[in-house]
């Protein structure tokens, strides 16, 4: 995230959050059998990512964009999976953007 230290003009619109700032877990959130889909496929892309068969059609970055309403058990969600493999979550401020 070091990258984001050089745009001082735009960091009021969207926050940073680490892995080490996020205390959720598990047991926390209201947990869907669903969810394991995705924590599969996440845990698929950052340990195996060049044997997988994906790689031949696509090259992901990195960098997933994800629309949700605010309050949805997603969002805790999301910070689990930021929590358990260490990746940063940047959280847009709407507000800000909208001013402007």
């Amino acid at each position: 995230m070091k990258d984001f230290d050089n745009l001082s003009g735009f960091k009021k619109y969207f926050r940073v959050i680490s892995p080490s700032e996020i205390d959720v877990y598990k047991e926390d959130i209201f947990y869907r059998d669903k969810y394991n889909d995705i924590m599969n496929y996440i845990r698929t892309m950052l340990t195996n990512y060049n044997d997988i068969l994906l790689n031949n059609y696509l090259n992901p970055k990195g960098a997933i964009i994800i629309n949700i309403n605010p309050g949805t058990d997603i969002i805790d969600f999301i910070k689990l999976i930021s929590h358990n493999y260490y990746l940063n979550i940047i959280e847009l401020n709407l507000n800000e953007i909208n001013k402007s």
